[in-house]
């Protein structure tokens, strides 16, 4: 079992090709690689420059797992049908792991990362949108205390949309 605290984090000036590399190293190992939005260097730079936040998990320099945290707009939560400020919601990207190391709860702790870090940020809610057949991912979603509110056909194809209200303590 290994476990992020054990991984080497880089979020600051990441490599967008070793990104993108990461990218399609697991997509071509997916049975669906449908479940995975397809997003190219240029997409992944424009993000970037607008306050999109990634993290790459690393052991020994070969990649592991990332996650992804994306701006929020107005019009994305009126995609969604939701009725928030874009301010108060945190919004979680495209998240996956190398197909050698699933089974090790990684997603499951980098959502809990996701947690802690929008809190610090000041948001109220966490959102995340999941391929309605990827039910590994939905566990690990569920499991985070995220709740399912639709489904709609998005920009980037199907999607159950879920959200969580943090717990203020």
């Amino acid at each position: 079992m290994i476990t992020l605290e054990e991984l080497k984090c880089e979020t600051e000036n990441i490599d967008i090709d070793k990104y993108m590399d990461f990218v399609e190293e697991v997509r071509q190992d997916m049975q669906f690689p449908e479940w995975l939005v397809d997003i190219d260097k240029e997409i992944v730079e424009r993000l970037i420059a607008n306050k999109t936040k990634i993290w790459l998990y690393s052991l020994e320099e070969k990649l592991i797992c990332s996650m992804m945290l994306l701006p929020t707009t107005k019009e994305m939560l009126e995609e969604h049908g939701l009725i928030f400020f874009e301010e108060d919601v945190a919004n979680y990207g495209q998240m996956f792991v190398h197909p050698n190391y699933t089974g090790n709860h990684l997603q499951l702790q980098m959502l809990k990362e996701l947690d802690k870090y929008s809190i610090d940020q000041g948001f109220k809610f966490g959102l995340c949108r999941v391929h309605p057949d990827n039910i590994y991912a939905i566990d690990n979603i569920e499991k985070d205390g995220f709740v399912l509110k639709k489904r709609k056909n998005l920009n980037i194809g199907l999607r159950d949309i879920y959200l969580k209200e943090y717990k203020k303590d």
